[in-house]
């Protein structure tokens, strides 16, 4: 989770620069919201010569002596467009990463719902209680948050075979 809040926090860093000249292929050209793209709504498409770029960027965005918009440029993007591509990503690999964990939270609040019933003393009960509440609290919060399923497939595919590269240029 720590690659994916710095894969937002590039994102949101990004926003609102750049200019709209010599983009790749598959970039919106006005502001499609990421909720949109995710669904496949909006207009990007990713491709694999755009997460090869992508995942140079993250690399190199980390390294002081790279000049960003140099970077950009060498990738065909402008910051806007490495906003836009940054939060469809982040947003991506996090609604995937929930999508997969909520089955194990769903388990484990089973788990302490159990052991909360079997408990034999009060002291017992108490501390279960809490983690029944806090396992509930947690399930609670990523609810909202959607499935994978809501994900356009072709992105969420993309996604999928660059996951590991991802994340291993954001640690």
């Amino acid at each position: 989770m720590k690659s994916l809040l710095a894969v937002f926090v590039l994102g949101s860093l990004c926003l609102g620069c750049g200019n709209d000249s010599g983009s790749p292929p598959g970039f919106p050209t006005d502001a499609t919201s990421v909720e949109d793209m995710m669904k496949g709504s909006g207009t990007i498409e990713l491709t694999d010569d755009m997460m090869e770029g992508y995942v140079e960027v993250l690399k190199q965005l980390k390294e002081v002596k790279t000049p960003t918009a140099a970077l950009l440029a060498r990738y065909k993007l402008d910051l806007v467009k490495w906003g836009q591509l940054s939060m469809l990503v982040g947003a991506t690999m996090a609604r995937t990463t929930i999508s997969n964990e909520r089955p194990r939270m769903e388990k484990d609040l089973a788990d302490a719902k159990e052991r909360l019933a079997a408990a034999s003393t009060d002291d017992e009960r108490e501390m279960i209680k809490l983690q029944v509440q806090g396992l509930e609290a947690q399930l609670e919060s990523v609810k909202g948050f959607g499935q994978a399923n809501d994900i356009d497939r072709k992105n969420l595919e993309v996604i999928n075979r660059w996951k590991d590269r991802i994340e291993a240029a954001t640690d």
